[in-house]
């Protein structure tokens, strides 16, 4: 006998010897539709399987389910197991987890989709959250500096006109100061409004977007667990709440971030445009103003008044300018969304990486018996 074979021969009379795992009518099965879905159970104890496999007898208490399968919405939820006769039953409520998901983003805005397992996600909801709430702040104590200032000059200005001598550099100043606090509250306000924005978006998608654990009803003493194919529909719609969304939910996270990443910089650039469009008209509208309250008597206050008259002419053109690069912003804005929508419906799921093929050999351990074996596993 050569050498080659004899582990071979030593390898079957091992197998001869390992008790045989068979599952009766009387164990409580865990299947999955479609069948072949990973599934985990932590509680009392931690059980890993492919669908269907059985579950030990005394497995009483209650557990954590989470189960995937490529191409297909990953679901969870708690459920209740109890053992009665030596007979292991599931009991009928299910706990979702939606609850638990909303608070934590209601709290922290991204940690909902931490929670379960959606790291991307989480990541842009989180991350656009943070940037957007530290803008707020810094916008903030802007508009602070710029109220103050525009209160010192406007008492100024208050003063020139109680006594009926206006001056004109008080009076332009005063007005330019009051472009610059509106300016600076209408910063504030738009992050304001894209800090609560996120906070919404991301408390949509804890509440909706995620699959709770479905059991179907079926025959003898099973735990079916139904799946939701991951399709165009819940992939565009994704995409639609936030470019990038939808490619995370499809296995893309790359891609996911990318369009994120566009659509963040594309949008920021024509929510700039606009405000610096709304800070031009204001400011043309505050040389009207101007014009109307001088009265071009002396040389002096003739020159002064021309001067604004110049101003007021580059002004209307830096209103038109800014006006067609907010406009060109937001079309690129829209466009970006538009195909990270486009873009979900036509890419289907990826499928997990899978390791090249291999045969293992190790020890496994049966839920049903208790009993240690040795198993095969051929991946392809």
């Amino acid at each position: 006998m050569s050498r080659r074979t004899t582990p071979w021969i030593s390898l079957i009379l091992l197998l001869s010897l390992v008790p045989v795992s068979t599952v009766s009518a009387d164990d409580l099965t865990v299947w999955t539709h479609p069948l072949g879905a990973f599934v985990e159970l932590t509680g009392n104890t931690a059980v890993r399987g492919v669908s269907p496999f059985p579950l030990d007898n005394r497995m009483d208490g209650e557990y954590y389910v989470r189960a995937r399968l490529d191409g297909y919405q990953e679901s969870r939820g708690i459920i209740r197991l109890r053992t009665r006769n030596d007979r292991l039953l599931l009991m009928p409520e299910v706990r979702s987890l939606r609850l638990g998901r909303f608070f934590r983003s209601a709290t922290l805005p991204g940690s909902g989709q931490f929670f379960e397992g959606r790291r991307t996600a989480g990541s842009i909801w989180g991350g656009m959250w943070a940037v957007s709430g530290i803008t707020t702040w810094r916008l903030d104590g802007d508009y602070d500096d710029a109220r103050s200032l525009y209160d010192l000059s406007n008492v100024v200005l208050q003063q020139s006109l109680s006594s009926g001598d206006v001056d004109p550099l008080v009076l332009d100043a005063t007005l330019e100061l009051e472009v610059l606090r509106d300016a600076a509250k209408r910063n504030r306000d738009f992050a304001l409004m894209t800090m609560g924005a996120f906070w919404a978006g991301n408390l949509i998608d804890a509440l909706f977007f995620h699959q709770s654990l479905d059991l179907q009803e079926g025959s003898g003493n099973l735990l079916q667990i139904s799946l939701r194919e991951k399709n165009r529909f819940r992939r565009a719609i994704r995409s639609a709440l936030f470019p990038g969304l939808g490619q995370d939910y499809a296995g893309y996270s790359l891609r996911g971030l990318v369009y994120a990443a566009s659509a963040v910089f594309v949008g920021y650039q024509a929510l700039e445009a606009h405000l610096n469009l709304e800070e031009e008209r204001d400011r043309l509208d505050a040389l009207d103003r101007e014009l109307a309250v001088l009265a071009p008597n002396s040389e002096e206050e003739a020159a002064f008044f021309n001067q604004v008259e110049a101003r007021r002419g580059v002004a209307i053109g830096d209103r038109d300018d800014v006006e067609d690069r907010r406009n060109a912003w937001a079309i690129a804005a829209a466009g970006v969304w538009a195909a990270s929508v486009i873009d979900a419906i036509f890419t289907g799921p990826r499928d997990s990486a899978r390791p090249e093929s291999t045969t293992e050999l190790g020890m496994v351990h049966t839920p049903a018996t208790h009993a240690p074996g040795v198993a095969i596993s051929y991946r392809f």
